[in-house]
């Protein structure tokens, strides 16, 4: 399976090259992604460890009756693992790659657990004030949260 899975990683369609580009080192939301990664007997596009998130990027051959069977059983599989999956079309990626990304970084967010919600200034476990629900403005932003407000 490893050695299937840098094949395809050194084959990538100019659509998950697209996308490629905009997850790498980091760029989504501080997420890491992993390319061509196995998971079980199956090769995900693309997959984010920290949420257990799998996207997959469908192409024309994704149209065809008996591929879309093998993509849901394949979907199935997969999620009663614990995985949650992603699905974009090639052409999402090409005409509206700021959409996909937010698509994805939305999947992302979604499995985190709400946080608790704060009045303003009411003391957080570090003892400082908790301003706006994000961090104390006497402070630098974490580096997450300043490549995540800059993309907006």
């Amino acid at each position: 399976m490893l050695r299937l899975s840098r094949e395809f990683r050194k084959k990538q369609t100019e659509t998950e090259s697209l996308l490629w580009s905009r997850l790498r080192s980091r760029q989504l939301g501080g997420l890491k992604f992993r390319r061509q990664h196995p998971i079980g007997r199956y090769i995900a596009d693309f997959y984010c460890h920290e949420h257990k998130l799998v996207v997959e990027v469908d192409g024309g051959v994704h149209m065809k009756q008996d591929q879309r069977l093998y993509d849901r059983l394949r979907q199935e599989d997969i999620e009663a693992q614990g995985y949650r999956i992603v699905r974009v079309t090639s052409e999402q990626v090409k005409k509206d790659i700021d959409g996909t990304l937010w698509k994805i970084l939305s999947a992302c967010q979604s499995s985190l657990p709400a946080p608790l919600p704060r009045e303003r200034g009411v003391p957080t476990q570090s003892g400082r004030g908790e301003v706006k629900g994000m961090y104390d403005r006497t402070q630098k932003p974490h580096k997450k949260i300043r490549r995540l407000h800059s993309r907006r």
